[in-house]
């Protein structure tokens, strides 16, 4: 699965202006956090490199918001793009948990194999698996990967992307209990749930001896001024935070809502992924696309589309629309 967000593209497939588009293809909260208005850009000081205090008042923001132990590390990075493709400097071997990023299988020249059930993993194998996972928002519990990570102590790595957990209305991060297993590493999005995907701001969570070949590999100032500023700012914003979540759960109950009036079958425990199970999806992500309305479809998925949240009430009329067109009634 390669990236969605790129309406520009099927602007000129389709003859439509970019922004007469409803971008779906995404999972990417629609209602981002109000940094324009919380955020004085005059204070971000763009003269100068990051200092060391800098990137730690950054760190000790998300310390707090993820709930990481204090003998357990972090590292803000420019995204968690580049760190997928580091991480086979870290280990000899792995595996990816049921389909997921491409991301992954390229940083791997496509030899990692996928695997379906933790029964199939090999001995001394690390593991990579999405929690909820993307695509289709599946998600394990806790206690499910710490039971994993736990039986994993012969691998180099046992890697838990929990880019879209932050939207989760009940809590699913394994952060909290990672003192006790010393290979479990994490990666938190920060652009997907504060809506901010362009500031390119993530963080890798683990021990410091998986942390500090990384941070020798991504240099001494991994991040801007500018996400170290928003950054730092959004992720002590506990308020929004909150309010967000609820927010998010109740738009994605009506998207499923709309999608069930129409007949359509679809699976997710994320609010911002629904995921729909169709023989007509790609039929279905023309139909829609010829309207305006861009989403997801899937070359190792052929009967599955991806939509993320429409952003207010005249794009979910616009969809309903579309979907009424497209779809016999």
């Amino acid at each position: 699965m390669y990236h969605g967000g790129d309406p520009a593209a099927a602007g000129a497939l389709y003859g439509i202006f970019r922004d007469d588009w409803i971008d779906l293809s995404t999972g990417i909260n629609p209602h981002a956090w109000p940094w324009r208005e919380r955020v004085k850009l005059d204070d971000v000081a763009l003269e100068r490199l990051p200092s060391r205090s800098d990137l730690d008042s950054v760190i000790a923001a998300a310390r707090i918001a993820y709930r990481v132990p204090d003998d357990v590390e972090i590292l803000p990075v420019a995204g968690i793009e580049p760190v997928i493709r580091q991480l086979p400097s870290l280990t000899r071997k792995a595996v990816l948990l049921d389909t997921s990023y491409a991301s992954y299988r390229t940083a791997f020249d496509n030899q990692i194999p996928v695997i379906k059930a933790p029964s199939e993993i090999p001995a001394r194998t690390s593991v990579i698996l999405v929690n909820p996972n993307n695509p289709d928002g599946r998600v394990l519990s806790p206690e499910t990967i710490l039971s994993l990570a736990g039986s994993r102590q012969d691998a180099d790595l046992v890697v838990v992307d929990e880019a879209y957990e932050d939207g989760m209305t009940e809590r699913t991060s394994v952060i909290p209990f990672m003192s006790r297993i010393q290979n479990l590493v994490v990666l938190r999005s920060f652009g997907k749930f504060y809506g901010l995907p362009g500031l390119r701001l993530g963080f890798i969570i683990a021990h410091g001896q998986l942390i500090a070949p990384l941070r020798e590999r991504l240099g001494d100032w991994p991040i801007s001024q500018l996400a170290i500023t928003i950054g730092r700012q959004a992720l002590t914003d506990r308020q929004w935070r909150e309010t967000a979540r609820l927010s998010l759960d109740t738009q994605a109950r009506e998207l499923r809502a709309l999608l069930a009036a129409h007949g359509l079958q679809f699976e997710s425990q994320s609010p911002l992924l629904t995921l729909l199970r169709d023989d007509r999806a790609t039929e279905m992500h023309r139909g829609l696309a010829a309207q305006g309305i861009w989403t997801r479809i899937f070359t190792d998925r052929p009967s599955s589309l991806r939509l993320g949240l429409p952003g207010d009430k005249s794009e979910f009329h616009r969809l309903e629309v579309a979907l009424n067109e497209i779809l016999p009634s």
